[in-house]
């Protein structure tokens, strides 16, 4: 990846773990993963949406938005390093829809 305008002011570029931000937005994605997975809404193989041959996978509003916040984030790949505090929002977010 072209990190040279991140090395401006990080030096160590290839660890943009500040704080700890990425372990827990990892921390987080796997959480979900695994809810996703239990409940039969998620192939652990393929990470794609599980559907039937004949209908697409049919969740309620809310559970959407959360497999839409984890595929946002897990699609950025930035581990929560291009906006932390909203990244970090998404997921609890999603986290909390999913403990219901």
């Amino acid at each position: 990846p072209k990190v040279a305008r991140c090395q401006e002011c990080h030096a160590d570029a290839e660890n943009f773990d500040i704080n700890g931000v990425q372990t827990e937005v990892e921390a987080m994605l796997d959480e979900l993963h695994a809810i996703f997975v239990e409940r039969g809404m998620l192939n652990p193989e393929t990470d794609l949406w599980v559907a039937s041959a004949s209908a697409p996978l049919v969740v309620p509003e809310a559970v959407a938005n959360a497999m839409w916040n984890y595929k946002f984030v897990i699609y950025d790949k930035s581990m929560g390093v291009h906006n932390s505090a909203y990244t970090k929002a998404l997921l609890e977010a999603a986290l909390e829809e999913m403990k219901k």
